[in-house]
């Protein structure tokens, strides 16, 4: 029964590759991991059985990058070209995290930047939340995105253009930068 599941386990770890590790890792991964889901499976519940395995090892394998991720990331502006997006989180004044920062505390870049995403964050309702999450800290691309919550990749850019223009706003109601 487990040599049956290996090239489901390997077509699912082949969908998660190039974030860092190496297949045959997330396939080492992936394999303990419906190890573990065939000895848990109710037998009475045979049929439904590639569907459990599926979303363990699919499971499994997310969790696995999530903490195999590094503890301190380069910045997206110093990875790639500046994108419309970060010049919102860099072009607002100190000032406007007054709120989240204790006065008179040292605070770097990093932390004034954590702040004023947790504080534009705020305007976003949990959908909202995941996407952005799951695009600008955890990589994704948008048609990852959307195999994960269960859009089309343009339902997600859509999504993501509206979550940033709340952020955007948010951060600087002044700004008029809102484009609908």
């Amino acid at each position: 029964m487990i040599e049956a599941y290996l090239p489901l386990v390997r077509r699912i770890a082949r969908h998660f590759s190039g974030r860092g590790e190496q297949v045959d890792d997330l396939v080492q991964v992936g394999a303990l991991a419906m190890i573990r889901a065939v000895d848990r499976c109710d037998p009475e519940r045979v049929a439904q059985l590639t569907a459990y395995v599926s979303r363990c090892v699919d499971g499994e394998l997310r969790r696995h990058l999530r903490d195999q991720a590094t503890v301190v990331r380069v910045p997206r502006r110093l990875q790639h070209a500046e994108r419309p997006e970060q010049r919102a989180f860099t072009a607002v004044p100190l000032e406007t995290a007054s709120d989240s920062v204790v006065e008179g505390a040292h605070v770097d870049d990093v932390g004034v930047a954590r702040a004023l995403v947790a504080a534009a964050a705020g305007s976003l309702d949990t959908r909202e939340r995941r996407v952005v999450a799951l695009r600008y800290f955890l990589d994704f691309s948008q048609e990852e995105i959307g195999d994960d919550v269960g859009l089309s990749q343009v339902h997600v850019s859509r999504l993501l253009r509206r979550a940033v223009d709340k952020m955007q706003r948010r951060l600087d109601p002044g700004s008029g930068l809102s484009s609908g």
